[in-house]
């Protein structure tokens, strides 16, 4: 009998531990697949603060997307560009593709303490009851002409008004080539002004490169 509750323990406490380490596995997929489906149902209408009636106050106003854009100085950067758009504050940052990976990431960091300087997270990025407020995305990536080879280098940071911690990835690290795929389509068509309504588009850009 004590064999039994023994082996049935074992079994137990595999079990969960298989789980815990799928649940690990599976966040920042959860996260970028949100983005994808979030950017997908996108209508591309302008919101300088007018996304939902009962949230989004205090609004993010042009003078601190100024303000933002001011603060991304650094040598790396190629180009740079910031938009507002449904309630998502994006940040594009282009560099060289000499560029280390490490490089990338520590200044991605940077760009979100900047960004955080101007536009405190609590009153910004973060959800208070019913008060729904902005999404913050970081995204640096390098200038490989091709961006199906192993030379490009996408990092991106998320911070959606209901998460708590902030989440940093390697996007082209992705196992998955489907999704891999699918989030770098997502990256061009944002930057790709042709793709996207032009008169949102420029109305909401606060800097290119």
């Amino acid at each position: 009998m004590k064999k039994s509750k023994g082996r049935f323990k074992r079994i137990l406490e595999s079990k969960l531990t298989t789980l815990v380490a799928v649940i690990i596995l599976l966040t920042p997929f959860l996260v970028f697949g949100f983005i994808i489906y979030r950017d997908s149902s996108q209508t591309g209408e302008p919101v300088l603060g007018s996304r939902f009636e009962t949230g989004l106050n205090p609004a993010i106003t042009q003078e601190q997307l100024d303000q933002v854009e001011s603060k991304l100085v650094d040598e790396s950067i190629i180009s740079k560009k910031v938009t507002l758009k449904v309630a998502t504050l994006r940040i594009y940052l282009e560099v060289d593709v000499a560029v280390s990976k490490e490089d990338m990431k520590l200044l991605a960091d940077a760009t979100y303490e900047s960004v955080t300087e101007v536009l405190d997270v609590e009153t910004y990025f973060t959800l208070s009851g019913n008060k729904k407020q902005y999404d913050l995305e970081i995204n640096v990536y390098n200038n490989s002409e091709d961006r199906d080879s192993e030379e490009f280098v996408y990092y991106q940071i998320v911070k959606t008004s209901g998460m708590e911690q902030l989440n940093g990835e390697f996007v082209t690290d992705a196992t998955d080539p489907e999704f891999k795929e699918e989030v770098l389509e997502n990256l061009a068509e944002k930057l790709n002004p042709d793709k996207e309504e032009e008169p949102a588009a420029e109305e909401e850009d606060t800097g290119g490169g």
